[in-house]
């Protein structure tokens, strides 16, 4: 299975945390012998960001991450991981410069989005890029 990871924030920052997410994913196949499962490393990556807080010798990455999969078990799923420790599953949420407007967008559709099939999920996203950024995709 695949699991994808958008993280906004220092670019440093998101290096590290998208090697750090690959490790774990690994470590988690090569102990279990199946894939891990999205809400359990946005979980495993919400704790090491919390441990990052936890301590003056570290600082917490600034990176917010949204981890992207599907489960075997649970079907799709969205997951938000801040800075803080705190992770969150979601059915459409954004990240970043223009947050709070595609957010807004988001929210007068979420009623509808666990019935969309792929297309119309595609349409939804490049529909909410357009009204957010002010231009037209075609």
């Amino acid at each position: 299975s695949k699991i994808g990871c958008l993280a906004t924030g220092m670019i440093a920052d998101c290096h590290s945390a998208i090697q750090r997410a690959r490790y774990e994913a690994a470590d988690f196949e090569f102990k279990y012998g199946y894939s891990i499962p999205p809400a359990v490393l946005a979980k495993r990556m919400a704790d090491i960001a919390q441990v990052n807080t936890q301590s003056a010798s570290m600082r917490p990455l600034a990176v917010v991450m949204m981890i992207v999969g599907v489960d075997e078990e649970k079907g799709p799923q969205v997951l938000k991981v801040d800075p803080a420790g705190h992770f969150l599953p979601f059915k459409g949420t954004a990240s970043g410069a223009k947050e709070q407007e595609a957010t807004n967008f988001l929210e007068k559709r979420v009623e509808s989005i666990p019935e969309y099939s792929f297309d119309e999920t595609v349409r939804t996203a490049i529909v909410c890029l357009g009204s957010v950024l002010g231009s037209d995709f075609r």
